[in-house]
């Protein structure tokens, strides 16, 4: 999943077995920020990245 809230997107994809990919937006709500740390997400600076992520 590709996602711009690890609270509400991506915790819940990574607690059910998935990953996922995290794109912050310069945007957010505030009960959106946690601290989160798991090997389940990357994150990623922009959509843009995607491809360049996907050919490695």
């Amino acid at each position: 999943m590709v996602r711009n809230s690890l609270k509400s997107d991506i915790m819940p994809v990574n607690i059910l077995g998935g990953k996922g990919v995290y794109i912050p937006f310069k945007l957010t709500w505030e009960h959106n920020f946690i601290h989160y740390n798991s090997e389940d997400y990357v994150e990623l600076e922009n959509i843009s990245s995607i491809k360049s992520w996907l050919e490695r």
